[in-house]
């Protein structure tokens, strides 16, 4: 596992996080597919792939909207006994530095396009006080941000069951306008 981790972390941060690999769909759907409404594109992911959207959105002023389904907003605190282990240090050279910079809540003032964050409550992996933080500081930054929060459900079905129906709407919401 440690070797493959090793193998996979300096393409990922090559990639910056998967964000360069987003801005190269968006390049391609933009220059090869006229019939795609350049005005109507959003991301959206969930857990990890909900932090690369929102990290795309920082990135991409291109996106008419971002929606991050219990994103993991600080992967610095997220990660912090990781990073003070000296073996880690090690074995993933610069990740505290890249950790840094792939983090949407170091990002609060790039975000120019509306934003929907969800989250369970009773979410077991990535705490809620993660995304209440990162809607609290991007609306005292005066960002357009929605805050979905349902009780239950976890951080995978709830998702499902409510979030992607809220995602849906506040699309639809966001397209009339």
């Amino acid at each position: 596992m440690i070797s493959a981790i090793q193998r996979a972390y300096p393409i990922f941060r090559s990639s910056n996080g998967g964000v360069d690999n987003s801005k190269y769909a968006l390049d391609f759907v933009l220059n090869k597919l006229p019939q795609v409404d350049p005005q109507k594109i959003f991301a959206a992911g969930h857990s990890s792939a909900g932090t690369l959207a929102l990290m795309f959105a920082a990135n991409d002023p291109r996106l008419a909207g971002c929606i991050a389904y219990a994103p993991c907003t600080d992967p610095v605190l997220r990660n912090r006994e990781l990073l003070a282990d000296p073996i880690s240090n090690r074995l993933l050279p610069g990740c505290a530095k890249f950790l840094e910079g792939y983090s949407p809540i170091r990002q609060i003032g790039r975000y120019q396009m509306p934003l929907f964050v969800f989250h369970a409550r009773d979410d077991s992996n990535t705490p809620i006080s993660d995304s209440q933080n990162f809607v609290n500081q991007l609306r005292s930054d005066g960002k357009t941000v929605e805050f979905k929060v349902v009780d239950t459900g976890d951080h995978y079905q709830s998702m499902i069951d409510e979030g992607i129906p809220a995602g849906i709407q506040w699309i639809k919401a966001r397209l009339q306008k």
